[in-house]
């Protein structure tokens, strides 16, 4: 008689499907989690480092605006952003070069950079709006130190904000500047007409005037990919694309900057015994709420996690923090989520499934994982594992009726389990031992036959993990090796995860929906899980970042890349006094 129709096996899968919660709940893992203590030659933080202005935990509010300010534009990766839009030189004038040919039209009167940063300011706490931001910076002293300071920071062949052009060179100023001996005739102090009665000469003012609210919108009108009319630019347009162009910067550049933070390295092993958080990527979905959303097409009712129902616009998060380092989270991808909506991503699950492995492949290696909620499931999980990413999560259960009081534990929860595979070999009776191998919530656990029809149910002896496959063309397998003591043997099987050999007992069953890597109730998933609760907890932060979003996707997502860029901008400071270096924060940068 074959294994899988023995009486032996039936009746170990009849025990199974007869298990309540109280006794699966009973011989299932449930480690406690011990703090994680530093390896010789780790670089030590202070776990409970906070940065001196904000003692309230990861708020920044308590941070002066202009110090949040100067981060973003003392960021390098704030510049790798604005290369990709196509003016940030300005022609007004002057010989004409290969840097300084004169664009169709008028000439702009600022440049492509400024218009960015603005965007980003409005990504600060107490300023929150567009409109805020360009108001904030027409305050006289306010723009004379962002001129004065900001130009220190461009890029060589740009356009300074202290040589901007005139918008009014034939102005009459009250106070004019007066050219001097040896000023230098450039397009900048080209004098003004000699003014009446007057033997000398007034030259431009020093700095133009910065920008006004609508001059920003114009620029945020292409950034959306439409004219003042709203109609779609031309390919041909120099603006066409710029949305897709910054989204892609943005995904390089938050990752490089993480790599600089010291997570997702490169060079760094996955070490299975021993996991970091340093190596997990977070995702969840947040919903913002957005102005007018009774006429907002991008707007639904969304049900979250705790059972109740919010209405907004929702947006997947993929983000990660640097462990023992408060406010050091860093954003590196986003997606609007909306089931009726063309453009627009289906679900959390939709967005996982398309974006996850391109991020994470731009990581070199760096990403060993995703920390994410219950929503990744069943064939997502398998996809992303066979793809080298690692999920760390909760199955489903088959059942839990007491959920909305009791949460994930509730009594009477049902879990879901699945015969994996029956491990036979040969007793000292040179009979057929079998070994029923079962997936239990998610971990490995052995039916024993323990005589008289009597059974007991054990979690397995992990002995190694390992890995096989490339996971770049997603053909990575993976394996348990397990301990079996019989009768004075020792079997040490390998007990394939995520894909279906020639030793697999069902091979057409959903791998995702019963299996995980790490046992949910053992230490290292209770370690790693408690970042995605961390990564969670982040989103008070950018909700109060970008307030009052517009009803477009484009504009929500042109603010949350901004609000992103400013928070990722900041944690770098944030970074960078943890270590005793120079930073805005301490007023040393």
């Amino acid at each position: 008689m074959s294994a899988s129709n023995s009486a032996v096996v039936e009746g170990a899968m009849k025990f199974v499907a007869d298990l309540d919660y109280a006794a699966l709940r009973a011989v299932m893992t449930d480690d406690d989690v011990e703090p994680k203590k530093p390896e010789d030659g780790d670089e030590v933080l202070d776990p409970e480092f906070v940065f001196r202005q904000s003692r309230a935990g990861e708020d920044t509010s308590k941070v002066a605006i202009n110090a949040q300010m100067k981060a973003i534009y003392t960021s390098k990766w704030f510049w790798e952003l604005a290369k990709v839009c196509p003016n940030n030189r300005l022609w007004w004038g002057g010989k004409t070069t290969d840097l300084d040919k004169r664009r169709p039209g008028a000439p702009m009167h600022f440049p492509d950079y400024l218009m960015l940063f603005l965007v980003c300011l409005a990504g600060i706490k107490g300023i929150a709006t567009l409109n805020a931001a360009a108001t904030h910076i027409r305050d006289a002293e306010t723009w004379a130190t962002l001129v004065a300071h900001m130009d220190q920071y461009v890029p060589e062949g740009w356009t300074l904000l202290s040589e901007l052009p005139q918008r009014n060179p034939k102005k009459r100023y009250a106070n004019p500047t007066l050219a001097v001996a040896k000023t230098p005739r450039n397009d900048h102090t080209r004098p003004l007409p000699r003014l009446r009665q007057s033997n000398v000469t007034a030259l431009r003012p020093p700095i133009t005037k910065p920008p006004k609210p609508n001059q920003l919108d114009y620029w945020v009108r292409r950034f959306r990919g439409v004219d003042l009319k709203n109609n779609p630019l031309d390919k041909t347009h120099e603006y066409y694309g710029l949305r897709d162009a910054i989204h892609d910067a943005f995904r390089r550049a938050s990752i490089d900057q993480a790599q600089a933070m010291g997570v997702l390295r490169t060079d760094q092993q996955f070490v299975y015994g021993n996991p970091d958080r340093n190596q997990f990527i977070g995702f969840d979905g947040v919903v913002f709420a957005v102005r007018n959303h009774r006429t907002a097409d991008t707007v639904d009712t969304h049900r979250t996690g705790t059972g109740h129902d919010a209405t907004g616009s929702k947006f997947g998060l993929f983000s990660m923090r640097v462990d023992g380092q408060r406010h050091s989270r860093v954003i590196f991808d986003l997606a609007h989520i909306h089931k009726r909506l063309d453009g627009s991503h289906a679900s959390e699950q939709d967005v996982i499934r398309e974006l996850t492995v391109p991020l994470t492949a731009l990581t070199d290696g760096g990403a060993k994982g995703l920390l994410v909620d219950s929503v990744a499931r069943g064939e997502l999980v398998t996809h992303l594992q066979r793809h080298g990413i690692t999920v760390v999560n909760y199955p489903h259960a088959k059942s839990n009726p007491g959920r909305a009081e009791g949460k994930r534990w509730a009594d009477g929860r049902e879990e879901k389990t699945h015969l994996l595979r029956v491990v036979t070999h040969k007793n000292h009776f040179e009979n057929d031992c079998q070994h029923l191998i079962y997936a239990v919530g998610g971990e490995l656990m052995e039916v024993e036959f323990t005589g008289a029809g009597t059974y007991a149910l054990k979690p397995v002896t992990h002995l190694k993990y390992l890995q096989r496959g490339n996971a770049a063309n997603g053909t990575r397998r993976e394996y348990h090796q397990i301990h079996i003591a019989c009768s004075g043997d020792d079997l040490k099987p390998l007990i394939s995860l995520f894909h279906a050999d020639a030793t697999s007992n069902d091979p057409e069953f959903n791998r995702g929906e019963y299996v995980r890597v790490y046992p949910p109730g053992s230490a290292a998933s209770k370690f790693l899980y408690g970042a995605r609760n961390d990564t969670e907890a982040r989103h008070a932060d950018l909700k109060a970042r970008a307030k009052y979003l517009p009803t477009d996707r484009d504009g929500q997502t042109l603010r949350l890349l901004g609000a992103a860029i400013a928070s990722n901008a900041f944690s770098w400071q944030v970074h960078l006094q943890a270590h005793g270096e120079h930073n805005v924060i301490d007023n040393t940068a």
